[in-house]
Parts: C-alpha cells; structure tokens; sequence
C-alpha cells in the first residue's frame, strides 16, 4: 500500500472471500487433512480447492461451464429419437 492511500474496505482486497460453515463426518475431515498435508495446503485450502473444482470455479475465479451442467443436444426436428426399418 502507498502511503495516503486508504486501507479497501473489508470485502474489497483482492482475493476477498466469504464465511461458510458446515458439518462433515470425522472420516471426511480425516481425508480432508490427509489431502492438506499431501498438497502443502491449509485444511482451509484444501476444503476452498475441493469446493471450487466441484463447482468449475476457474483459477482466476471465472465460473467455468462443464460439460454435466450443459442441457442435452436437441433432438433434430423431424426425426424420431429411435430407427425404424421398413
């Protein structure tokens, strides 16, 4: 920071994240601390990587669309899903 300029307001700084709790069995936490120290990572880390990957966030943070997430190939119109011979 240069001096005179302001400190950015909480939830401004780069990389700002948000609080989110939740419960997960003494196995999941196990394996979850195993990956931390595989990867060098904070169990914080590891648990933010996880999360990220399963929703297809981007390292830069840009939502990235997977394959699951996109609707089915339309059906051509006029053709039957199934083949029929004469």
């Amino acid at each position: 920071m240069q001096p005179g300029m302001a400190r950015p307001r909480k939830g401004q700084e780069i990389g700002a994240t948000c609080r989110l709790a939740f419960r997960v069995t003494p196995a999941v936490r196990a394996g979850l601390e195993q990956m931390a120290a595989r990867n060098g990572r904070s169990l914080t880390d590891e648990v933010r990587a996880a999360v990220e990957a399963h929703v297809g966030i981007a390292p830069g943070g840009t939502l990235r669309q997977r394959k699951r997430d996109l609707p089915p190939d339309p059906q051509p119109i006029g053709r039957s899903a199934t083949k029929t011979t004469p």
